[in-house]
């Protein structure tokens, strides 16, 4: 089997015709990675998909790209089957009607392979638009204004990741459990790496839009649950209080 530099993986859900954006973004950061001498192979995991998304996918994406049908229902356990079908030795997640900087998988992918040890690399911007709009500016563990408590109260990256596939075997997401009162599985997930040791860091320049939805989004469902973040080992760690 082949090995590339970088899995791209897209989770696609019922976004419909909004997956197109999500496509086009993605091949243009895979061109941008190519352009500088990465090789990087495209997924696409589609979870419950509507007939719409899939024709979507199916007509827009390269003949080369590996498009696999699911029935999860879940985005933690979608993300965590993608990974068993990536060739990468990075992986790379954006998630459907959302999307990447032309230049995030180049450098998060100069920042993550220049140390020999893991590291986990996320936007340096997240701008948020539909529903409403929102400019944040993100800081890494390396930050001198980054506090580890911030994670106490907020969840201080996106769910757009980029890290050794290593890193996505070792520490799966956890799947959220409404009927418990848990969620939040990227804050649960950025908790439980950080708790291993593993730093956060920042590819300066680079930027994730995330597309906010009028209605039925997880994260709606999530805080319409009363939920909180599921529990991590990060913080019965007392020396961080």
């Amino acid at each position: 089997m082949k090995k590339f530099d970088i899995s791209a993986i897209l989770i696609g859900h019922k976004e419909g015709w909004m997956i197109y954006p999500s496509i086009v973004s993605m091949l243009q950061a895979i061109k941008h990675a190519e352009n500088h001498g990465l090789e990087v192979e495209m997924l696409v995991v589609l979870d419950r998909a509507d007939k719409i998304t899939e024709e979507f996918i199916q007509h827009n994406c390269p003949s080369n790209t590996y498009i696999e049908c699911i029935n999860k229902g879940d985005l933690s356990e979608a993300r965590n089957y993608a990974v068993t079908l990536a060739n990468g030795n990075f992986i790379a997640f954006l998630d459907g009607d959302d999307l990447w900087s032309k230049n995030w998988l180049t450098e998060a992918y100069r920042i993550c392979n220049s140390s020999e040890s893991s590291l986990i690399c996320h936007p340096d911007v997240n701008i948020f638009f539909g529903e409403s709009d929102l400019l944040l500016f993100r800081l890494g563990m390396n930050d001198p204004d980054f506090d580890i408590n911030f994670l106490n109260y907020t969840n201080c990256w996106s769910a757009l990741s980029f890290s050794r596939i290593e890193t996505y075997y070792k520490h799966p997401y956890v799947p959220a459990n409404f009927n418990a009162g848990f969620g939040y599985e990227d804050w649960h997930w950025n908790c439980e790496t950080v708790n291993a040791g593993i730093p956060h860091i920042i590819a300066k320049g680079t930027t994730h839009f995330y597309r906010r939805k009028p209605y039925n989004s997880l994260e709606q469902n999530t805080q319409f649950a009363n939920c909180l973040m599921t529990p991590s080992n990060l913080f019965l760690n007392t020396t961080i209080l």
